[in-house]
């Protein structure tokens, strides 16, 4: 009888650990972020652009255009010099957090920059211009993962920017948290 209350309570043991472990797993479960922007809407007066995440907002509404477009009808059009858009923070950003930004760019002379900084320009300012991939319509898709150091403690933000005499088109903004 001794013998099996003793492996009765070591199964009980067991089961209970076992739901335990499982329980601080869950509640440590933290969901990564997913925000995609197709440029296709505006909000409170062409202020913003709408996203897939109604929380998260992305300034340039006002450079909306119809002239091109990745995908849909619009795309954000900036005439430069020194014109940005798709301006956007992202506010929950932890130490060792890992991001992925694209977005669909357009124009004739490789003008036009994704640009990743941390709020204050100390410790993360990425930019790129180089696309990873065109398509047959002469639409370039810029990308970069953003790699966020052990003692990070700001926020990030996520723009584009034309910085030459020429128009540039951009469209399809994604920015994606990936797992650690």
């Amino acid at each position: 009888m001794h013998k099996a209350n003793t492996s009765i309570s070591f199964f009980i043991f067991i089961l209970i650990f076992v739901l335990f472990i499982y329980s601080c797993k869950q509640n440590h479960t933290q969901k990564l972020l997913e925000v995609f922007c197709d440029t296709e809407q505006t909000a409170q007066g062409r202020k913003y652009l709408v996203s897939s995440d109604s929380s998260f907002k992305i300034l340039g509404g006002y450079a909306q255009s119809d002239e091109q477009a990745h995908s849909g009808k619009f795309s954000v059009k900036l005439p430069g010099p020194s014109s940005y858009g798709m301006i956007c923070v992202l506010k929950n950003v932890q130490a060792n957090d890992h991001y992925q930004v694209s977005v669909w760019r357009k124009s004739e002379n490789n003008a036009g920059i994704l640009v990743v900084p941390d709020t204050t320009h100390n410790k993360i300012f990425l930019t790129t211009r180089k696309p990873v991939e065109k398509d047959k319509n002469g639409w370039e898709l810029l990308k970069m993962d953003v790699f966020v150091p052990p003692d990070f403690n700001e926020k990030l933000k996520v723009y584009v920017w034309n910085n030459e005499n020429s128009v540039v088109y951009f469209d399809d903004l994604k920015i994606v948290q990936l797992p650690e």
